[in-house]
């Protein structure tokens, strides 16, 4: 599977799901998919963050899932552990 339908399979446990970006980048030197969307988990919406990595041996899917207010203050701490991985 690519790192797109990864992701569709990720995400398709939202309801009423609206992306709102994605784009192509890389962790750890492998290839990552970032998707921002929003969508109803447990019957509340929320905006979240998924990052799908695919190394030669393993698929990583990081998701960073919040109450729309507080997404943008909390996002960064999210950034900071992706950015820390080390993947092999």
């Amino acid at each position: 599977m690519g790192l797109k339908a990864i992701t569709a399979d990720l995400l398709s446990q939202l309801g009423d799901l609206e992306h709102n970006t994605e784009r192509n980048f890389t962790v750890s030197g492998f290839p990552a998919l970032e998707t921002t969307a929003e969508g109803i988990y447990f019957n509340r919406k929320r905006k979240f963050q998924t990052v799908v990595v695919k190394t030669s041996t393993c698929v990583y899917d990081l998701i960073f899932l919040s109450p729309i207010k507080s997404y943008a203050q909390d996002l960064a701490v999210f950034h900071k552990f992706r950015d820390k991985l080390i993947l092999k």
